[in-house]
């Protein structure tokens, strides 16, 4: 019996609290476990998208390339037939200021 102003206090029940916590840990770990497939989710998702846009990108860059190449290509073989006439017409001065230079001399030696 109790005696006076004793007051009765019951022992903990550490079962209970270990409990609790254990199902408090598993149910964190799941959390964090849904959070962690959610993210590596999110960012298969992110690579896939830039890996999409680099190839895009690249793809992009590629045509320009291709593009600046036969427009450089074009220039050149303008440039090319230009300088080929041009000298095409210096040759042909030649030849002709040659030949008249040649029947200058004939004319000049018959004389």
């Amino acid at each position: 019996m109790l005696e006076g102003n004793a007051v009765c206090v019951p022992r903990p029940n550490w079962e209970r609290h270990v409990k609790n916590a254990e199902s408090q840990w598993e149910r964190h770990v799941k959390i964090a476990e849904s959070q962690w497939e959610r993210l590596v989710k999110i960012a298969e998702s992110q690579w896939e998208r830039l890996v999409k846009n680099a190839e895009s990108q690249w793809e992009r860059l590629v045509k320009i390339a291709e593009s600046q190449w036969e427009r450089l290509v074009k220039i050149a073989e303008s440039q090319w037939e230009r300088q080929l006439s041009e000298a095409c017409s210096v040759w042909d001065t030649l030849l002709r200021e040659h030949s008249r230079a040649v029947r200058a001399f004939k004319n000049q030696s018959t004389c």
